[in-house]
């Protein structure tokens, strides 16, 4: 596409077309530098800012290609070159640059408009633009069929917005709901890429909206709580529970590994109910997220499991208070015996590793030692930031069993340093 027939394609669009000694100055400036070169890209995207020409660089990022200037013959402008026009784009007032694109975008834009528009909002756009992204991105009205390049830039441009501006994650369910069918995988990786809880939080929360993604939707998401920790956020952990009790098998599975990835003790009763299943796959599914919560290793007989389960919550109710209090005022022998009772109740280990830190404090290191032990074992995250403290204990065997702690809860094989935990954990 040639720079005239490109600016009469945007002059079509939008109520001014590119100003002529603009778009020879933005001309100009790509023609001195070279994109390639970190230099190069940082002067070019210095120099374009400072003329705040929306229209003429988009002109150029449509056209794909750099216009003839002087003796200069247009060139095509490279993938360098375009990231740092966008780049440039994103120091102009971003309601000036918005208000162009759905200019430029309105009615049925060109392939090359389009494709130029959602390459700005991967460097210039903000939270709220992913519904407009996701706009740009649906296939033509009549196609329902995305190339997989456009899904990889739909994909890469949400993905990068969201790294930009987690406040994009709010608009998970407004750019679902746009989305057709067709861009709901790119879209859901890149709220995923985020691995964070708000993430875990976007993605449960569209559940139910397009059932045909509701088992993308839940794999995505133990993904992105493999890389988390608990207890996690309740509606989450609902959600996902809801969905263990789909009908459609695939879905079921997905959200029962789902829960099993939460850790959600509160899961157990459906979990339970699911050994007995029609399908076969998800009573295999349960009997594993069931092992995987509560650490034993019964059958899979539903009898068995409501028994155990309901002597665990008898025990919660009558005696766990009691407990409790021996592990603040009984004797050392006694606070001993109770230590080792409470690490093999694993259905509520973050309770009771709350209630172990205080052991932590005691002068007696053979307690605080098995304080440590028991902790390791129950795999709390709720114990983590005393144990990194413990690290700093004068007492070397504290410290030591404070260390190995750390390495069974979290995975990580790190030294004695607390700075390094701190860093890594951050």
């Amino acid at each position: 596409m040639t720079t005239m027939s490109t600016t009469l394609l945007l002059a079509s669009l939008i109520a001014t077309s590119p100003a002529e000694d603009d778009l020879a100055r933005v001309a100009a400036i790509l023609h001195e530098s070279d994109a390639k070169s970190e230099q190069g890209a940082a002067a070019i995207e210095a120099e374009i800012a400072a003329l705040d020409a929306v229209p003429e660089v988009f002109t150029v990022l449509v056209a794909g290609e750099i216009p003839a200037h002087g003796d200069r013959a247009a060139t095509p402008i490279g993938r360098a070159t375009e990231r740092a026009l966008c780049r440039a784009l994103a120091h102009s007032s971003h309601a000036s640059v918005l208000t162009f694109l759905h200019s430029a975008a309105d009615g049925a834009p060109d392939e090359r408009v389009r494709e130029a528009a959602i390459a700005v909002l991967a460097e210039a756009g903000r939270g709220e633009d992913v519904v407009f992204l996701t706009k740009l991105a649906n296939p033509p009205l009549g196609e329902k069929r995305v190339s997989k390049g456009d899904r990889s830039a739909y994909r890469e441009a949400y993905a990068r917005i969201v790294e930009r501006d987690p406040r994009a994650l709010l608009s998970t369910r407004s750019a679902f709901d746009r989305a057709e069918p067709a861009l709901i995988e790119p879209l859901v990786r890149a709220v995923g890429s985020a691995d964070s809880e708000a993430a875990l939080r976007a993605l449960t929360g569209v559940l139910g909206r397009m059932p045909e993604g509701d088992t993308l939707l839940l794999t995505e998401a133990a993904r992105v709580a493999g890389f988390l920790h608990p207890p996690f956020d309740l509606d989450v952990c609902e959600r996902a529970r809801t969905a263990t009790k789909s009908q459609d098998p695939a879905v079921a599975v997905a959200a029962t590994h789902l829960v099993s990835v939460l850790d959600d003790a509160d899961a157990i009763p459906t979990l339970v109910y699911h050994l007995n299943h029609r399908h076969q796959s998800v009573r295999d599914k349960s009997l594993a997220a069931l092992r995987s919560i509560t650490g034993e290793r019964i059958s899979g007989d539903s009898r068995r499991w409501d028994a155990w389960y309901g002597a665990e919550m008898a025990w919660w109710e009558t005696h766990s208070n009691e407990a409790f209090r021996a592990l603040l005022h009984g004797e050392p022998g006694d606070i001993s015996d109770q230590i080792m009772k409470l690490s093999r109740k694993r259905l509520f280990r973050h309770e009771i590793a709350k209630a172990l830190l205080d052991v932590l404090k005691r002068d007696e290191t053979d307690l605080v030692r098995l304080a440590c032990s028991a902790l390791g074992y129950l795999r709390s995250w709720e114990a983590v930031p005393t144990l990194v403290q413990s690290l700093n204990d004068p007492d070397s065997e504290i410290g030591d069993a404070a260390l190995s702690a750390l390495r069974a809860i979290t995975g990580m094989k790190l030294g004695p340093d607390p700075r390094e935990w701190n860093a890594a954990l951050s």
